[in-house]
């Protein structure tokens, strides 16, 4: 089947090769002109043998019939125009004919040579002229074929082939305006000519705009020619180019005979990309499942097209690939997406950028950043991205963040800042308009601030943000999470309140609303949310908020201990202190069981006791209330004894909280081997005056069971003074005033009174990140006095090294090493302590 659309026009009008414009000229262009010589040797044997020469000189036109009909070929052929030549060098119709078929034989340099060398200045016949032009057109002098073509119209104004050519020379040159309108000269005397239909369409189909104007001209070229299968075909094929995926497959369907492997590869590419992008841009229709399996079944079978055709490229499965993870990306299938990049690892340095960004975002998902940054920097680098790619760069921006690597992602950061200003103007300076691009950038720089714990930064630039631009729902939903973290949930929920008056079915602002509730909580209505809201299975916010729930209201384990090894006294030299604590998973939306257990052990005189309690209970939790009740049992002691504490909050600045033990768990061990009990009652109160301050006051009574009554009173603060991603220091005060009624002569610690105060400073800093898995390390010095009646006062110290490791969203475990000093009775004891802690909810 020959190709009638083609780059080039040609004449037809050459009596020894009657061509059929663009069909022929398809045909020249991609003959095989190789091994010319011994075609040509063979050809001049034959022409030797069975043709005489003389027959030139006595009728022309016989002698190039018989050429013609014997040698069809054109390379030989014009090896016997050649040798003739050599007899007649100044034949001219030899010569014009000579020229034309070379040209024909795409010849264009030798062609336009032998014009240059033989025939210049000459009178040659038009279609020998219309050749020399198209050799001129092909071999990029367009000039001289311009001159060509106008030279035939001065002779024959009405020549079509000249026309047209000039057409196609304006079409090489980009000049489309100027193309059409030699096409619309040869239809005003001729409305019908196939070679311009042929053309304008063509001329249409470099012009992304012109695909309609393209398919009225294949309706007019089969209206001349009903049964033309290749029109019929390239018919087809527009309209695929227009979108119109139902027609074209319903016409390839009914004549597949018509149709190349090619244009089926092209037909299930249309529709892969159709209803792939078709879910990935709407969030409604990833719900819609007949539309989701119909995605995935055109895809296979793009894919099983590609798989099974030898013209196939790497290239063409790469785009095919890159669509199937687009696809599994929008449904949230990580793990999927992965696992296809890993099985496709060959093709992934030729996938789009839609492609590459998919599987990048799966990783981060997947909470594997680090590969996630390694694919789009690939993708950089391979220029599968372009380096303006916005996408791409916040996906490398956040991946950078999550694995600690702060530097690159604040170069990521001012790669978009410098892309995007607030303003963009024409080129003489003189227009401006608002940058779209430009508030997303203004929102990152903002959250920037509070991805690096400057939440009060972040705060400031965010108010100034919705100063100018009040409306924007963004940086409200933004603002409300910042003021969330910095533990401001009445103000945060005042700017959900805003979101919800101007648009209700903003789903971020549902998901904000969630979490406060979490925080407040309020379990059940939190619940209630996430239940009512869209999307819940393939949206990667509304994933994370239920996680996020789950560990709110899983069940959870801790253990710690603590202990030191001190010498110069006798009152705490050897304790050692062990906690576990088990509380169950949510029910009922406010309570969880509970069951703990403590053993303090310390020795004194030689001998190691301890104090051992096992209790059960339960836990209330509400917006304004966290409650415990415990039943427990001392090891020694028969009797039940009970614990309770409840703590109200106010607002997100003040909590007061009381507490009461039958059994004081603090009990000095040496106390309760000689015989001695206490109970415990508490007061306290905590202002919280932001996440870098706080303050609390507490007040503690036990009644021991030998009359003595302990009362004591302590101020605490602090306050964060610096604090950024990786690095924080934080000062603390604390004051504590302790009387007894009793004097101290006792196995147990009993001053008169006593005063202590310390200040106390800790450096920590982060030390590894990635995604929830952090560690930081930090010291605390704590610098103080103490002062005891009729004991006089002393220093006391504590030095210690500590680490701090966060494993998962749903474990931790901290340790730490030092040193202290302190003074009992006038006696100073020092040496070192420790401490452990681990927590995991299921």
């Amino acid at each position: 089947m020959i190709t009638k659309l083609v780059l080039i026009l040609v004449a037809n009008s050459f009596i020894l090769f009657p061509a059929h414009g663009f069909q022929a000229q398809q045909q020249a262009l991609t003959a095989d002109s190789t091994d010319e010589t011994a075609k040509g040797n063979t050809a001049s044997d034959e022409f030797n043998n069975d043709l005489s020469i003389d027959l030139v000189e006595q009728d022309y036109d016989l002698w190039a019939s018989e050429v013609k009909s014997e040698f069809p070929d054109l390379t030989d052929r014009a090896a016997i125009y050649r040798r003739a030549l050599n007899q007649f060098p100044k034949h001219r119709k030899l010569q014009a004919d000579y020229v034309t078929v070379l040209t024909w034989n795409s010849q264009f340099s030798d062609a336009l040579s032998y014009y240059s060398s033989q025939l210049l200045n000459q009178q040659l016949p038009h279609y020998a002229l219309n050749a020399v032009a198209i050799s001129a057109r092909e071999t990029g002098n367009y000039a001289l074929s311009k001159k060509l073509y106008l030279q035939i119209l001065e002779d024959d104004p009405q020549y079509y082939d000249a026309i047209l050519g000039l057409s196609a020379v304006a079409i090489r040159e980009n000049n489309f305006v100027q193309a059409e309108a030699y096409i619309q000269k040869v239809f005003a005397v001729e409305p019908e000519n196939e070679e311009g239909l042929s053309l304008l369409a063509f001329l249409y189909n470099q012009q992304n705009n012109k695909t309609l104007e393209k398919v009225s001209v294949y309706d007019k070229m089969l209206e001349l020619a009903q049964d033309d299968q290749e029109i019929t075909r390239l018919k087809t094929l527009n309209l695929l180019e227009l979108g119109l995926i139902a027609p074209a497959k319903q016409a390839m369907e009914s004549s597949p005979e018509l149709y190349l492997t090619e244009d089926w590869i092209k037909l299930r590419a249309a529709q892969n990309t159709k209803s792939i992008r078709r879910i990935a841009n709407d969030g409604r229709s990833l719900e819609n499942e007949e539309l989701v399996n119909k995605a995935f079944h055109n895809n296979d079978e793009y894919l099983n097209l590609l798989q099974a055709s030898d013209s196939s490229t790497d290239k063409q499965l790469a785009y095919a690939y890159a669509d199937r993870v687009l696809l599994l990306n929008a449904l949230t299938r990580h793990k999927e997406v992965i696992s296809l990049a890993q099985q496709q690892n060959h093709l992934v340095p030729q996938m789009p950028d839609h492609g590459v960004l998919s599987i990048a975002e799966s990783y981060l998902a997947e909470q594997e950043p680090d590969n996630a940054l390694d694919v789009i920097d690939k993708g950089f680098n391979n220029n599968q991205i372009a380096a303006s790619n916005k996408d791409a760069l916040q996906l490398a921006y956040y991946a950078a963040l999550d694995i600690g690597a702060l530097v690159t992602a604040e170069e990521y950061l001012q790669t978009l800042i410098s892309q995007s200003p607030a303003w963009l103007y024409s080129a003489d300076k003189q227009i401006r308009k608002p940058n779209p691009d430009y508030q997303t950038v203004a929102l990152m720089q903002a959250m920037h601030k509070a991805y690096t714990n400057d939440l009060e930064g972040a705060e400031d630039a965010l108010q100034k943000l919705l100063a100018v631009a009040p409306n924007n729902n963004e940086y409200r939903y933004n603002l409300a999470n910042v003021l969330r973290w910095r533990g401001f949930i009445a103000r945060s929920n005042e700017q959900l309140d805003i979101i919800k008056a101007t648009d209700p079915d903003y789903l971020p602002h549902h998901i904000s609303r969630a979490y406060n509730l979490i925080a407040y909580r309020q379990f059940h209505e939190a619940n209630q949310l996430i239940e009512q809201l869209p999307e819940k299975e393939i949206n990667n916010s509304v994933k994370r908020l239920i996680e996020d729930y789950d560990v709110a209201t899983d069940a959870t384990f801790y253990a710690s201990t603590s202990g030191g090894n001190s010498s110069g006294s006798q009152f705490s030299s050897n304790d050692r202190n062990f906690e576990l604590a088990a509380y169950s998973q949510l029910f009922n939306d406010h309570w969880r069981l509970l069951a703990k257990s403590q053993n303090n052990q310390s020795s004194f005189f030689g001998e190691k006791e301890n104090i051992l309690t096992i209790g059960v209970g339960a836990q209330y939790l509400s917006k304004n209330f966290i409650s415990e009740f415990e039943l427990f049992k001392v090891g020694e002691l028969n009797s039940a004894e009970l614990a309770s504490r409840i703590e109200y909050f106010h607002d997100d600045y003040f909590s007061f909280n009381a507490g009461y033990q039958s059994f004081n768990k603090q009990t000095p061990v040496r106390a309760f081997y000689s015989g001695v009990s206490a109970d415990l009652k508490s007061l306290g109160a905590t202002y919280r005056h932001s996440e870098k301050q706080s303050y609390s006051v507490s007040w503690q009574q036990s009644n021991f069971s030998d009359g003595n009554k302990r009362q004591t009173f302590s101020i605490s603060g602090s306050q964060k003074l610096y604090q950024s991603f990786n690095h924080r220091f934080t000062l603390s005060q604390y004051l504590y005033l302790e009387e007894n009624s009793e004097d101290s002569e006792r196995l147990y610690f009993n001053p008169e009174s006593a005063l202590g105060f310390s200040l106390a400073a800790n450096y920590q800093q982060q030390l590894y990140k990635y995604s929830d898995i952090s560690l930081w390390h930090g010291i605390s010095l704590e610098m103080g006095i103490y002062e005891q009646t009729n004991f006089g006062s002393g220093e006391i110290w504590t030095a210690r090294y500590l680490h701090q490791w966060q494993l998962s969203k749903r474990s931790f475990l901290n340790y730490s090493i030092g040193y202290k000093q302190r003074i009992y009775d006038g006696q100073t004891e020092s040496g070192p302590d420790y401490n452990l802690s681990y927590g995991v909810t299921f």
